[in-house]
């Protein structure tokens, strides 16, 4: 009796306690973190040197020409930065991590294992890490989009067209520009699951 209601509204217990989640951040001004208030001055000097013609930005700063990792969460906070005031700014930022997260995690859940799940539950308790609090932002936004390339790959790799790649090469790139290191881990597990595959395929023959 438990079990069949806890299935039936599994659903909407996921989805309440997404909410729940959204408390601490949405219960304070500025939520605390080590380098958060870095990346909302980084986003404040990207912004004066993008829109500003004159001021001290443009006179001591130029922007890197190489094109490197850590830049998903700068771009979203010069956004959410010129419309918004930094606090804000900062608090949509976590707000759409801490929704992205159990959400795409959920989704990950539900392609490899559809029958439990209550799996994706899981994933709450890590919501709030040590890396948010430590203000590691890139790396955090980069953990939905790893378990979303995850997801689609799952979905489309027994019937990989062009533009299946070409949606795989943007969420690798996107990963990439938002952490090396969730980046390489991506290519990792996706390398894996193809060995692993092409091995289980073998030993089954045999």
């Amino acid at each position: 009796m438990l079990n069949s209601f806890l299935y039936r509204y599994e659903k909407f217990i996921f989805f309440i306690l997404i909410p729940i989640h959204l408390i601490p951040v949405c219960s304070t001004h500025f939520y605390p973190t080590l380098d958060g208030p870095a990346h909302l001055y980084n986003s404040n000097l990207i912004n004066q040197m993008l829109f500003q013609t004159k001021g001290l930005a443009i006179t001591y700063f130029q922007f890197n020409p190489e094109l490197v990792p850590n830049l998903t969460g700068h771009v979203l906070l010069c956004v959410f930065n010129y419309f918004l005031p930094a606090y804000l700014a900062e608090k949509l930022l976590l707000i759409s991590y801490i929704i992205l997260l159990p959400c795409c995690f959920r989704l990950l859940i539900r392609q490899v294992k559809p029958e439990n799940p209550f799996a994706a539950y899981l994933i709450f308790p890590f919501i709030y890490s040590y890396f948010l609090y430590e203000g590691f932002f890139n790396f955090c936004l980069s953990l939905p989009l790893y378990f979303y390339t995850l997801f689609y790959w799952f979905k489309v790799r027994e019937k990989m067209q062009f533009k299946n790649g070409a949606v795989l090469f943007v969420l690798l790139t996107l990963l990439y520009f938002s952490h090396l290191l969730t980046f390489l881990l991506a290519l990792g597990s996706v390398v894996f699951f193809i060995v692993w595959s092409v091995v289980f395929k073998k030993i089954s023959k045999d």
